[in-house]
């Protein structure tokens, strides 16, 4: 009965997850009610926060409730600011109730590992850089060539995959009780690289939550700027994963022209 399920682990797990790609972290230094935003969530994925290892400290203090993992923006110049970067936290309060996590790096993805009493999970903060994004997408494909336990990729994934992915009826009702029967988004398009995604998808038995989930039952935007509106930040599951969760929304934040994605496993 899976809904006895959810109800005997309820207890263990409730998680927020939020991946966030943030145009820049260091102008956002004195904005409080960004850290106060970010604070709401057990884990959060910042990416494209432009900030480089020797400046890491600057945020001791705004993150000190979490464990943290960054990744350095890297350069193309000495001039200007870097390009890239990331930044993970895990509040360190989970270990009162029960869920251990770590760190680790495969290749160059950056991977938290989450451990409750009775599960595991493999949370991949993605980001797929349009220059690069071949070449990152195969890292991730590699990744999954070593069977991660319980997998949630979640990020900026550079892609526009419409409203495919529409034949997992049958799933949905027999593992995803807070999923849709259909998959809804308000950006129709698709294109090679949301192509070769759904692909790796299909490979792999993953499960994409936009616009398939409870709280975003219409495949909300996730990018609005003057040159257009898309999804292409995507949060991305094992059929495994599906019945943990009972969430899944953008949020409509002032910060960048990305939307931040947030996923509640409970």
């Amino acid at each position: 009965n899976i809904n006895l399920d959810i109800e005997n682990i309820s207890n263990k797990i409730n998680l927020n997850i939020i991946a966030y790609n943030v145009h820049g972290l260091e102008n956002k230094h004195f904005h409080h009610s960004f850290f106060e935003y970010i604070e709401k969530h057990e884990i959060f994925i910042l990416i494209e926060t432009h900030v480089e290892s020797k400046n890491f400290f600057k945020f001791d203090n705004r993150f000190k409730n979490y464990n943290t993992l960054w990744k350095s923006a890297g350069r193309i110049s000495r001039f200007g600011r870097g390009i890239g970067g990331s930044v993970c936290g895990v509040r360190k309060d989970l270990a009162e109730i029960g869920i251990r996590h770590s760190f680790k790096r495969y290749e160059e993805l950056d991977i938290i590992n989450l451990k409750t009493q009775n599960e595991e999970f493999e949370i991949i903060p993605a980001y797929l850089r349009g220059a690069n994004w071949h070449q990152d997408f195969e890292q991730l494909v590699n990744r999954f060539e070593s069977d991660p336990i319980n997998p949630i990729i979640i990020g900026d994934l550079n892609i526009r995959i419409g409203e495919e992915q529409q034949n997992l009826e049958e799933i949905l009702f027999e593992t995803f009780p807070y999923g849709l029967e259909e998959r809804n988004s308000m950006d129709k398009t698709t294109n090679s690289n949301g192509r070769k995604y759904l692909e790796f998808c299909s490979n792999y038995g993953l499960v994409i939550a936009n616009g398939r989930t409870v709280g975003d039952e219409e495949g909300c935007f996730t990018f609005i700027n003057s040159n257009g509106n898309s999804v292409n930040d995507i949060c991305t599951v094992s059929i495994e994963v599906l019945k943990y969760i009972e969430r899944f929304e953008v949020e409509e934040q002032i910060w960048s022209d990305h939307f931040p994605i947030k996923l509640k496993l409970s």
